[in-house]
């Protein structure tokens, strides 16, 4: 019996600054987990958990675009990184 070990592919932080309660834009670079196993382009983005859109108590709310891009709407007081 053949055993399958999932392949997960990584990324880099993309960090961006701007007044506070700004909407930020960035587009993480990913790299394939494996380098056998090419990443599929044509599978849009999303979170780990196959979402778009992930909201964080205090902080805000990141939404995935197909392409990528990550684009976070802070709350009012949230201030860091």
């Amino acid at each position: 019996t053949p055993t399958v070990t999932p392949v997960t592919p990584t990324s880099e932080d993309t960090t961006s600054t701007d007044k506070q309660g700004q909407t930020q834009t960035g587009t993480p670079t990913f790299t394939p987990g494996n380098p056998n196993v090419p990443m599929d382009d044509d599978t849009p983005a999303t979170f780990e958990d196959g979402s778009t859109t992930k909201t964080i108590p205090g902080e805000g709310t990141y939404t995935v675009a197909p392409d990528g891009t990550v684009t976070f709407v802070p709350e009012k007081s949230f201030t860091g990184t």
